[in-house]
């Protein structure tokens, strides 16, 4: 049990005053004493707290045995100490973190109670209302039609909502602190990219597809888009499950390869015959005029040769529309003859570059072939060029395409042309990604793919 006499009473209270706010009440509760810093964040005067029960700045957010239990606590001599919501004189809130010290004397006049309150108010305020910004993101991670996933450095899985469990078919409870890479070990084309990506994604935000399958085996494309929150804090994944987007593509190819053919059928069957059937009239004309009109030869010869430049062309362009033995014929043989097609069809050199030499599946094989295709024969139709260059190369784990080209260059975001859409969705078919740069001394159309 502790007392105060007079001379101890004043030398605490002048210590106290210089650093806290103060307030001391004898055994009923009255308030004996007050300090100017006390009565700053009430609100109150001197004069309007002294005599009065510290009830005065009741919020009535406690409950009534929050205070039965603190004035029983110091009242048999213990120090009390806890968070009180004070009401202020204008009706304003503060927060106190309080200490109260009790002061007990045989005679129960001469108790003491002294209180030390600390100012909470700005970090309780703070918290609320990070804890009500909180709770608005959350409520957004969870609505948004995005898989949002966050991973700390370590990539263990920290958040993981609503479309993560639609796009992955995992429950959060199954995943929620195990690590990333090692729950997706058998989806190498994510664990590739990630893998890959690591260094590039502390610097900058990523972008590329994946194709997935949920838990339910249910196959899937999903767009990933990942960026660093803070370096010592993790990762933030977004994923877009773009199934629908990406059938719709397909839809579009197989129209898109299927008009091409079509197109190709009738420019060899119909036009190819017609031109030929034209080139050998134009031979027996030139026989005849040699005899009849021999001044007429030279004009006649020239004609000649223009057909002969025009069906050949046509065959060769034919050629490329119709369906590629690429499994019988392999990739590097198919675009060998197609870059020297381009030579002897439009007197444009076109040379194809390889590192290596590749194994790819039909598919993949096919959708390259295409995407040269188109990318050449826009060089040669509107960039106007008079080389090009097509390089397949393999490094760091990325099979990389490139086709440029020496022409006029254009605006590819402004280009209405499906040509490049169509060369984009041959690109996100096979899991890769195309990129197009053009400037007014040449464009390169760029393709990378993981290696799987």
């Amino acid at each position: 049990m502790q007392s105060l006499n007079e001379y101890q009473s004043q030398c605490l209270i002048e210590t106290l005053n210089e650093h806290a706010t103060v307030a001391i009440t004898n055994f009923d509760g009255e308030m004996l004493y007050v300090n100017q810093k006390f009565c700053n964040i009430s609100g109150y005067s001197e004069s309007e707290l002294l005599g009065k029960n510290p009830r005065i700045l009741n919020s009535s957010y406690h409950q009534p045995s929050y205070f039965k239990n603190l004035w029983l606590s110091i009242k048999s001599g213990k120090t009390w100490q806890g968070e009180i919501r004070n009401k202020k004189k204008d009706g304003s809130i503060y927060f106190t973190f309080t200490t109260i010290v009790p002061f007990l004397s045989t005679e129960q006049k001469e108790t003491r109670f002294i209180a030390i309150l600390n100012d909470i108010s700005d970090r309780v305020f703070a918290e609320k209302s990070t804890k009500h910004i909180n709770g608005i993101l959350q409520t957004i991670i969870e609505a948004s039609p995005f898989a949002i996933i966050g991973l700390e450095t370590s990539w263990k899985v920290k958040i993981w909502n609503e479309s993560a469990r639609k796009i992955f078919g995992v429950d959060r409870h199954e995943i929620l602190g195990r690590n990333f890479l090692e729950y997706f070990k058998d989806y190498p084309a994510l664990k590739n990219m990630l893998d890959q990506g690591i260094s590039k994604m502390f610097d900058s935000n990523f972008e590329c597809d994946i194709h997935m399958m949920s838990k339910d085996l249910n196959f899937s494309f999903a767009s990933l888009d990942y960026s660093m929150i803070e370096e010592d804090q993790g990762i933030l994944l977004m994923i877009k499950d773009v199934s629908s987007q990406r059938n719709m593509e397909r839809e579009i190819l197989s129209i898109s390869d299927h008009e091409q053919l079509r197109i190709g059928h009738d420019l060899h069957d119909t036009l190819g015959q017609d031109l030929t059937a034209i080139q050998l009239k134009l031979k027996l004309v030139q026989n005849q005029i040699k005899t009849q009109a021999p001044n007429l030869v030279k004009e006649i010869e020239s004609l000649a040769l223009d057909f002969k430049k025009a069906n050949r062309f046509v065959s060769d362009f034919a050629e490329t529309l119709g369906p590629v033995k690429i499994e019988n014929l392999g990739l590097i043989y198919v675009l060998n003859n197609f870059t020297e097609s381009i030579l002897l069809s439009f007197k444009i050199p076109c040379k194809f570059e390889c590192n290596f030499t590749p194994v790819f599946s039909q598919e993949v094989s096919i959708q390259l072939y295409r995407i040269v295709t188109e990318a050449c024969m826009n060089a040669v139709k509107y960039s106007k060029a008079s080389k090009i260059l097509v390089q397949l190369t393999k490094n760091q784990g990325l099979i990389l395409l490139k086709i440029k080209d020496n022409g006029v260059g254009f605006d590819h975001q402004k280009s209405n042309g499906m040509g490049l859409h169509i060369m984009k969705y041959r690109a996100n078919a096979i899991q890769a990604s195309l990129t197009i740069s053009s400037s007014e001394s040449g464009s390169t159309v760029a393709v990378s793919m993981a290696i799987l």
